[in-house]
């Protein structure tokens, strides 16, 4: 299965990283390649900053988004974790930052098995097991 990560921007949506309330996730790229694939959206808060796993989901639907972001993908497979998660000091974290431009990429595959791992096994922390 392809994993994607999508960073939350409060700007453009009414709540943070630790308040999503459904299986979404929103972006101002085109989606496609998404369906049927792990979707992990990732935000920071407060300063200095505090990153978030605010959610994980199997996309299985495309649709339009917000003004801001125009793609809105959904899924019915995954979990919400609220503030349970900080993956800032995690060892992989770093790599993740890296390989999204720091988060600016926005929408971006994510291809490194170590970041993969650790994303699979912080969700683990809040009892949510990654089916592949």
């Amino acid at each position: 299965m392809r994993h994607f990560l999508v960073y939350h921007y409060p700007k453009g949506l009414p709540y943070p990283v630790t308040q999503i309330p459904t299986l979404d996730a929103y972006s101002s790229k085109p989606a496609n390649e998404v369906l049927n694939a792990r979707v992990w959206v990732v935000g920071g808060i407060e300063k200095p900053r505090v990153y978030y796993l605010g959610s994980t989901f199997v996309c299985t639907r495309l649709g339009t988004g917000t003004p801001t972001y125009g793609t809105k993908m959904s899924g019915v497979e995954g979990h919400i974790f609220g503030n349970r998660v900080i993956i800032v000091k995690e060892p992989w974290f770093e790599i993740l930052k890296k390989s999204t431009g720091h988060f600016a990429f926005g929408l971006t595959e994510i291809t490194d098995g170590q970041v993969i791992k650790g994303l699979v096994d912080a969700a683990k922390t809040d009892d949510y097991v990654v089916v592949p």
